[in-house]
């Protein structure tokens, strides 16, 4: 006997037991349609071609067969489960179901036009119309000094010369015209940001980087706006993005209107 207890099929019977126990106790009503399960050609197709990309190989009929088995098995016990209310309270199971509800308002995203990837361009200039290339020569001074205003000072009204405050360092002194992703990827992200408050034939400073920290003079500074085919794949992707979160709001809206909500008061 406790052999067979352990036998699946058992766990099965016990389980479709207590779920007609339930239905008959409680005298719930059964609606017709909602023990109809049609699995079609094409569920058969889906089914096997998710098998063959997990196994990698052809699969036999017998195999198939097992699978579409399986499946109606899990759609029989999906559906007792939810007549018995075993999603309830159930914190996985109810944030898998609201992902599963987004994606239903993404599924039909398509890839945008030209024109409307311009329109996005017009609606976020400050990402995407214009970038910059610098050319600049800088005097490394390594770590923070007391005498940086007067050094500044000097080198603005040329009684100090940059070798004479220059710090050794393996990088040249002159930074030839680069795009700021170039210039960030030498001297860092917050370095290149600051490049965009300063002059051009002055120097300034200091400014930190990766390194330490460094008296700039810009010699070139160049406006460049962007070509859509520079930047497609990033435009697309944060275009995609922007839809799925416009869709996701106006279904979320819509289904909102419906229930009447109320909230607690709390700490």
């Amino acid at each position: 006997m406790p052999k067979l207890l352990k036998e699946p099929l058992v766990h099965f019977l016990a389980g479709a037991l207590l779920i007609f126990a339930y239905f008959w106790l409680t005298g719930a009503s059964r609606d017709p349609s909602s023990y109809e399960i049609n699995i079609t050609a094409s569920d058969i197709d889906r089914i096997a071609a998710d098998a063959i990309r997990t196994s990698n190989r052809l699969l036999t009929h017998d195999e198939i067969s097992a699978l579409v088995d399986q499946n109606v098995r899990e759609e029989i016990l999906y559906r007792e489960a939810l007549r018995l209310g075993l999603d309830d309270g159930d914190a996985v199971i109810r944030r898998r179901l609201a992902n599963k509800m987004r994606s239903l308002n993404t599924s039909d995203i398509g890839n945008p036009s030209d024109s409307e990837l311009e329109e996005f361009i017009g609606k976020n200039p400050a990402q995407y119309k214009e970038y910059y290339r610098y050319a600049f020569d800088h005097i490394y001074i390594g770590r923070s000094s007391t005498d940086q205003k007067i050094w500044l000072k000097g080198l603005r009204d040329g009684s100090i010369k940059p070798d004479d405050i220059r710090v050794s360092l393996s990088l040249d002194n002159q930074q030839k015209l680069a795009d700021e992703a170039d210039i960030g990827r030498k001297f860092g992200i917050n370095f290149t940001k600051a490049l965009g408050g300063l002059e051009t034939q002055q120097w300034a400073g200091p400014i930190e980087s990766g390194f330490g920290q460094h008296f700039i003079m810009i010699q070139e500074k160049q406006a460049i706006t962007y070509q859509i085919d520079d930047i497609r794949q990033r435009l697309t992707n944060d275009w995609r993005a922007a839809q799925i979160e416009k869709n996701e709001k106006a279904a979320f809206d819509e289904l909102a209107e419906s229930y009447a909500i109320e909230i607690a008061p709390f700490k």
